[in-house]
């Protein structure tokens, strides 16, 4: 919401009706948003450029898209035998869609800012489920479950 404030400076003097010029009358408008002067450093000239990239519909979809294939590649995954190029080239697809989600998380704590994001309940569930499940991914991937069969 926009507000607008007046500051007339020194009152005018009416003298037989004539109004003196306001010379020192200020008129601010007010959208609302903090006003920072941020220094032109390096980082704060990235984050201007990437704050919205990230912060954009459209690469909100592009994680929900990414999602789904996760779990498509998931299921194709578990139907593909032991031993198969195809089952390499689907856990490498699957750790690359899991770094996504980290350079996600990243990106989103550089914009907002370490204790902004972490403020909100909801992104320390995403941070924490995003990087169990590239642990998860990375053990799945590059070690050998050979022995996985004879688990009860």
């Amino acid at each position: 919401m926009t507000s607008v404030h007046f500051s007339p400076g020194s009152q005018p003097s009416d003298t037989n009706g004539v109004v003196d010029k306001m010379e020192n009358a200020k008129v601010e408008i007010d959208d609302g948003k903090d006003v920072q002067e941020e220094a032109d450093t390096l980082y704060s000239m990235i984050r201007r450029k990437i704050t919205p990239f990230v912060m954009s519909f459209g690469f909100r979809v592009f994680g929900v898209a990414l999602i789904l294939v996760d779990i498509v590649l998931v299921v194709v995954d578990m139907c593909l035998p032991y031993h198969s190029p195809a089952r390499d080239a689907v856990e490498a697809l699957s750790l690359t869609i899991s770094l996504f989600f980290l350079m996600d998380v990243l990106l989103r704590v550089c914009v907002e800012g370490f204790k902004v994001y972490f403020s909100s309940k909801m992104n320390i569930v995403d941070a924490c489920i995003v990087v169990v499940t590239l642990g998860v991914t990375m053990i799945y991937t590059f070690s050998d479950m050979s022995g996985s069969h004879l688990i009860p």
